[in-house]
């Protein structure tokens, strides 16, 4: 069994994909290193409170040491990638990447270009 405070490594590529799975495979928020990013950027997740006003103070000293930075919840990349596979069907992972990336840095959804 998963302890809930459990700190997941994993591939951005894996975080992307496993959010795509019934039930999403991982949790929580994900944290990063500094851009720029690429699929197999090393992230973590974990389950912070998202009642608790001070995220910081739940932040293990593992993911504060490393300089990683909290990005976006299981949920909201789950909202991103809905975003864009409702815009493209047969979105790539690049594709994903990209519209994650943009989400980050704008707080808003990528608008992909309609194929002609």
């Amino acid at each position: 069994m998963k302890d809930e405070n459990e700190i997941i490594k994993i591939t951005l590529r894996e975080a992307l994909e496993s959010t795509q799975k019934t039930p999403p495979i991982y949790r929580g928020w994900l944290f990063l290193p500094s851009q720029p990013w690429t699929l197999e950027t090393i992230g973590t997740f974990f389950d912070l409170d998202k009642n608790n006003k001070s995220q910081h103070d739940q932040t293990p000293e593992d993911i504060k040491s490393k300089k990683l930075t909290l990005t976006l919840d299981s949920d909201l990349i789950e909202d991103v990638i809905s975003n864009a596979r409702a815009q493209r069907p047969n979105v790539t992972t690049n594709e994903l990447l990209a519209a994650f990336t943009y989400y980050c840095d704008n707080d808003a959804f990528l608008k992909f270009e309609k194929c002609k």
